[in-house]
């Protein structure tokens, strides 16, 4: 960057903060630029411009709080301090060798307009390629222990503009679905939509929305308020155990960001690293026992047949060395064991699925000799995966991955969490790190989608959180238009358990049905 430019910038900056009661923050290069301003109710209001160009319309937030008065409004609002970054770090896996982040970053006291009001502090930060914002409650803020009942954070979009967007319907889900195109406008207030949304902003360029380090707090969604147009607010998923709470919290606690990709072309925003910069580094030093790769997987095949095979296909050792073969040959690095290796998994009670009360997942059933399987594996340099109900291993957590460390198993499969709250958010960095002290990578499937953490817990080295492919074992969902809207949605947030690999391949309009959890032979 031209040093003249960045001493002009510096100016613009400082001239702004001396002189406007709402400076414009500007990034590291100048092009995208955040807006502090206040609305006609008083209360404070950011938007985004890029190149001069509106990205976002001014918008506002409230936190609401089950025990305590919401907090938003009419602020005060003070700098605190204005700071900047440029540093090079390497991912141990993912789309670059080398990412750069570089931004600048100013801390806002934001604080209620009586005596002894509670504060907290926005931080903000404005990269060349997006902006982002956190919310962070200092342990003298005022606001103690505290139940968030609803993060109303508004997103305010031109009606007109162009979004793709996933009803997710309910916060408890797989977020298996479709991103399908329509302007803003025609958001129904019944949807629950999840994260990311893309937005198509005319000519000024393409902007992606979602959240980055999510830890110890709910997932985000977003819904249409209804009584504006184009206006989209945040909403939470809920705890569980209390449906009415979002997130309990003690001070000092610190929200996700919630970031803005910017790019004049979709491009721009696949060659971004900006979710992966909101996240720490790597908690573990060793990082030498995580490798990503590609894995051959039984259940793919399932019902189908295996050529030269002189045994029955399914849950059985044969089967599971047959694939280790295909994935020695093919040059895979894994090889998953999917269920039923341990047993029954699910019972129906009353109409309801529910898990298997009985399952041991420390016990092969007796067709299956999974020490066989994992030696054989090692000696053709294949890394063996363990598929596991989430449900079953909360159970036996401990005893379970320290077993599978003492068998030579490479990682976990854990599948049906099929939320995001708080609670379940929690559960996912603690297996993350429980499993990392074995040595074991995971692959969660019935999954939320990546906010960035696998930067901190590089472990979890993939996930679903996708309408995959699998659908087309009995659906039709999974279209050429799905397939290639995918890597500018879903696909932006990194890692993704889509199963790529197949060979029926056919045409969409001689597509046919073969039937439940088999595969489509033409």
């Amino acid at each position: 960057m031209n040093p003249k430019l960045s001493a002009l910038a510096f100016l613009v900056i400082l001239s702004a903060s001396c002189n406007s009661d709402y400076p414009e923050l500007l990034s590291p290069d100048g092009r995208v630029a955040m807006i502090l301003d206040e609305n006609e109710e008083k209360a404070i209001t950011y938007s985004i411009e890029m190149e001069g160009q509106t990205m976002l319309l001014p918008s506002t937030f409230l936190l609401e709080f089950r025990d305590q008065p919401a907090f938003g409004g009419e602020l005060h609002r003070e700098l605190l301090s204005e700071t900047s970054c440029d540093e090079n770090w390497e991912p141990l896996w993912g789309k670059t060798s080398l990412a750069r982040n570089h931004y600048k970053e100013y801390v806002f006291r934001l604080s209620e307009k009586v005596p002894e009001g509670r504060y907290l502090d926005w931080i903000i930060r404005l990269y060349d390629d997006g902006v982002a914002f956190r919310y962070s409650f200092p342990d003298e803020g005022g606001f103690g222990e505290f139940r968030l009942s609803e993060e109303s954070t508004l997103f305010r979009l031109d009606p007109d503009h162009m979004v793709w967007a996933t009803n997710h319907e309910h916060y408890y889900s797989s977020q298996e679905h479709s991103y399908d195109k329509r302007p803003v406008s025609e958001i129904g207030t019944e949807e629950l939509l999840g994260c990311p949304l893309l937005v198509e902003i005319g000519d000024a360029g393409w902007m992606l929305i979602s959240e980055a380090d999510l830890t110890d707090w709910a997932g985000m969604y977003f819904r249409s308020p209804g009584d504006s147009p184009g206006t989209l607010v945040s909403s939470l998923a809920s705890l569980k155990r209390n449906p009415g709470i979002k997130v309990e919290g003690v001070s000092p606690a610190i929200s996700p960001w919630r970031f803005f990709m910017l790019g004049k072309d979709l491009g721009n925003l696949v060659e971004s690293n900006l979710l992966l910069n909101l996240n720490d580094p790597p908690e573990f030093e060793d990082l030498s026992w995580i490798e990503p790769g590609l894995s051959a997987w039984d259940r793919w095949w399932s019902g189908s047949y295996a050529p030269g095979a002189d045994f029955d296909v399914g849950m059985n050792t044969e089967t599971m060395l047959y694939y280790v073969d295909l994935a020695d040959e093919m040059d895979w690095e894994y090889m998953i064991v999917d269920w039923t290796w341990y047993g029954e998994v699910f019972t129906q009670v009353d109409g309801k699925q529910l898990p298997y009360p009985d399952a041991d997942i420390t016990t092969p059933i007796d067709e299956v000799d999974i020490q066989k399987i994992i030696d054989y594996a090692r000696e053709r340099d294949v890394k063996i995966i363990l598929w596991v109900l989430s449900m079953h291993l909360d159970l036996q957590m401990d005893e379970a991955l320290a077993l599978y460390e003492q068998w030579g198993a490479a990682g976990i499969k854990v599948d049906f969490m099929d939320s995001d709250d708080q609670d379940m958010v929690n559960w996912y960095h603690n297996l993350a790190r429980k499993a990392a002290r074995h040595h074991l990578v995971i692959d969660f499937h019935g999954a939320y989608k990546p906010t960035g953490v696998s930067r901190t817990l590089p472990n979890m080295i993939t996930r679903e959180g996708v309408l995959g492919n699998e659908y087309t074992k009995w659906s039709d969902q999974i279209t050429p238009e799905h397939t290639v809207v995918l890597p500018y949605t879903r696909g932006l947030l990194g890692e993704m358990d889509f199963t790529p690999g197949g060979f029926n391949h056919i045409h969409q309009e001689d597509f046919i049905i073969v039937g439940p959890m088999h595969p489509i032979l033409m």
